[in-house]
């Protein structure tokens, strides 16, 4: 039996985690209450969740490859960035 993937068991998680990656400066509840405004459903935090888990640099490239949440979840952080 396999292990199911973090992006479907949680996918919260990966997503804050691969944000404080990127800003480890901003506070996690910070970086969760910015995911919960963004990500409010389960399908949307696993889109997500998916695309940070194959490119976690679509957060800091800038590059148009990933989900429109993407660009949502930058532009929520990105007034809470020092």
């Amino acid at each position: 039996m396999t292990t199911p993937s973090r992006v479907l068991t949680a996918p919260r998680e990966l997503i804050i985690e691969a944000v404080a990656a990127v800003e480890p400066a901003l506070d996690v509840s910070v970086i969760t209450a910015a995911v919960d405004r963004v990500a409010e459903t389960r399908a949307k935090l696993r889109r997500l969740a998916a695309a940070l888990a194959v490119d976690p640099d679509l957060l800091t490239t800038g590059r148009p490859e990933g989900p429109r949440l993407i660009e949502l979840l930058i532009r929520e952080l990105q007034p809470l960035a020092v």
